[in-house]
């Protein structure tokens, strides 16, 4: 029962026991999921710019910094006004940042993304962003 409830875990730090795994979760009716460690995933760098009147782009790197495959997280995007007001929350999916499925070991990814805002008034009054990695 323990290694059927960390099979992720399992499987990321022995893979050889994946086949093993899969034929069992195949029986069981279950799957196994890229490790999840949000720890492991800092945002190593990043960038917002205006690009236009009412568009943006903002860049990321992140990297992972465990020995083992962890899975690629999501990113929180919250756009503020000079007041320190939300102006936009956004989540950008990994799939959106044509981001692969797990950062291996000790691995990184960059993407660049555009964010166009239907409300003009809105944009103009974006003055800081903050970005956060999470497991939805």
């Amino acid at each position: 029962q323990v290694a059927l409830s960390r099979r992720s875990w399992i499987a990321a730090h022995a893979p050889a026991l994946v086949p093993a795994m899969s034929t069992v979760c195949q029986l069981l009716g279950c799957t196994i999921a890229p490790y999840r460690d949000i720890d492991a995933i800092v945002i190593d760098s990043y960038s917002f710019n205006r690009s236009g009147s009412s568009s943006f782009q903002f860049s990321v790197t992140l990297r992972n910094q465990s020995d083992v495959p962890v899975a690629t997280p999501a990113l929180e995007l919250t756009l503020y006004d000079a007041t320190d007001q939300t102006v936009v929350r956004r989540v950008v999916a990994t799939n959106e940042l044509n981001a692969p499925q797990t950062l291996g070991g000790r691995g990184e990814f960059s993407a660049t993304s555009s964010l166009v805002l239907t409300d003009a008034e809105n944009a103009s009054a974006i003055t800081r962003f903050f970005l956060v990695a999470f497991y939805p």
